[in-house]
C-alpha cells in the first residue's frame, strides 16, 4: 500500500512540471494615495480637491459629489448651509450653492439669486453690463436697465448717471444725484430742489427743481414748474434811449425845437402766418435821454424772434410825418438775448444814438 502512494506522489509531481508557480501571499485592495498630495488625486494628478467635481484631501482619489451638494472648506461632500446676506457676498443657485457672483453664468451680489447674463452682456461689480452699443456711459446720461435702455435715472425704480447700471433704491431711501439717499436726507422732505442736504424752496432760473431733486441751473432756459424750459413767448423791457442832440446831418429833430419827441416800437414778424406782427411801443417823451425802464406787451413768440427781430426809434412831429431816428432789424436773438440779459444797440448812423433794452420771458 505505501508502494503504490509513492507512485500517486511521483505521478503527481511528474504531471505538474517545472511551469507551475508558488502561491502568493494575500494582501487586501487599499485606495491609492499620495502623500505629496495636500488635495486629491485625479488619476496620476494631484488636483486641489474643492470642485464638486473633484473632491477630497489628503492624497486621497477624487470623488464627484452628488446633485445639490458642495465640496465644503474641509474638502468633503456636504449639504450646502443656507445662502444668506450673513454668509454669502455673491449671488446664490437655486440649490442653495453661494457663488461669487462675478461671471456672466452666475452674476449677482446680496445673496439674491444668480443671473445669467444675456448674449454679449458682461458682469461688472456683480452686475450684468450691456454691451457700449446697447447702453453706456457714451450714449445715456441716466443710468441702463437690466434690457440695456437708458433711463433717466432720477426715480428710485432705476436710479444712477453716466450710463452706469441702474440701481432699485430700497423703501426708505430716494434717488439724489443718481444714488440711493436716505429718506431723511433734503431729498425726501424738500418740495422745492436741494443744493446738498440744504432745501431751496422757492426755486430761480439759476436753481431749478422740484420734489427734492437736485438744483439745476437752466442758463439761458426758464425755470417753469421745476423743470428748465425754453420760454415761447416774450416780451420787451426798453431800459433807456439816448439820441443825438441834431440829425446826422446837423439840421434840429424838430421845426418847433430842438428837443425830439421820441418814442420806441419793437415786435417781431410771425414766418407762417402772412403779414403778422407782433408790437407795442411807448408813449412821446420830449427829451435827449429818457429812462423808460418799462416792459412792452410784445407776445412774441419765440419763432418770430427768430425769424424777424425789429426795434425803432422814432421822432414825432406835429406838421409833417414822424421821422426814424435809428432802426434796427433782423436783430440776432442769441442765448445772451434769450437769457434777459440787458443789450446796448448803437446807431450806425452817428454813433451818438443808442437804446438799452431786454427780453422778458412770460
Amino acid at each position: 500500500m505505501k508502494f503504490v502512494y509513492l507512485i500517486f506522489l511521483a505521478f503527481i509531481a511528474f504531471s505538474c512540471g517545472d511551469d507551475v508557480e508558488s502561491a502568493q501571499p494575500f494582501e487586501p485592495r487599499t485606495t491609492p494615495s499620495q502623500p505629496g498630495c495636500s488635495g486629491c488625486m485625479d488619476g496620476d494628478i494631484c488636483v486641489d480637491g474643492s470642485t464638486e467635481i473633484a473632491c477630497g484631501g489628503g492624497g486621497q482619489a477624487c470623488v464627484s459629489c452628488d446633485e445639490g451638494m458642495i465640496c465644503d472648506e474641509n474638502n468633503v461632500c456636504s449639504i450646502p448651509p443656507e445662502c444668506t446676506p450673513e454668509n454669502c457676498q455673491g449671488c446664490c443657485f437655486p440649490s442653495g450653492i453661494c457663488e461669487q457672483g462675478r461671471s456672466t453664468e452666475a452674476c449677482g451680489s446680496g445673496a439674491q439669486r444668480c443671473e445669467t447674463c444675456e448674449e454679449e452682456w458682461t458682469c461688472e461689480n456683480n452686475a450684468c453690463v450691456p454691451p457700449p452699443e446697447l447702453c453706456g456711459p457714451g450714449n445715456c446720461e441716466g443710468c441702463c436697465d437690466r434690457e440695456g435702455v437708458c433711463q433717466t435715472g432720477d426715480g428710485t425704480t432705476f436710479c444712477g448717471l453716466s450710463g452706469s447700471v441702474c440701481q432699485a433704491c430700497e423703501e426708505s431711501e430716494s434717488c439724489l444725484e443718481g444714488m440711493c439717499s436716505d429718506a431723511n436726507s433734503c431729498a425726501a422732505s424738500c418740495a422745492g430742489c436741494c443744493v446738498g442736504e440744504t432745501c431751496i424752496e422757492a426755486t430761480t432760473n439759476q436753481q431749478c427743481g422740484i420734489d427734492g431733486a437736485t438744483c439745476n441751473d437752466c442758463g439761458t432756459q426758464t425755470c417753469v414748474g421745476g423743470g428748465c424750459q425754453v420760454p415761447s413767448i416774450y416780451d420787451i423791457e426798453i431800459v433807456s434811449t439816448i439820441v443825438a442832440p441834431t440829425k446826422p446831418d446837423g439840421s434840429s429833430w424838430d421845426a418847433l425845437d430842438d428837443t425830439p419827441e421820441q418814442y420806441v416800437l419793437a415786435g417781431a414778424i410771425d414766418p407762417v402766418i402772412a403779414n403778422k406782427e407782433y408790437s407795442a411801443g411807448t408813449s412821446e417823451v420830449s427829451a435827449l435821454n429818457v429812462s423808460w425802464n418799462t416792459v412792452l406787451d410784445t407776445n412774441m413768440p419765440l419763432a418770430a424772434l427768430q425769424n424777424r427781430f425789429i426795434i425803432e426809434m422814432w421822432e414825432g412831429d406835429t406838421f409833417s410825418d414822424d421821422d426814424v431816428i435809428c432802426a434796427f432789424d433782423n436783430i440776432l436773438v442769441d442765448p445772451n438775448v434769450l437769457a434777459g440779459n440787458t443789450v446796448t444797440s448803437i446807431c450806425a448812423e452817428d454813433g451818438r444814438t443808442s437804446i438799452m433794452w431786454r427780453l422778458v420771458a412770460q
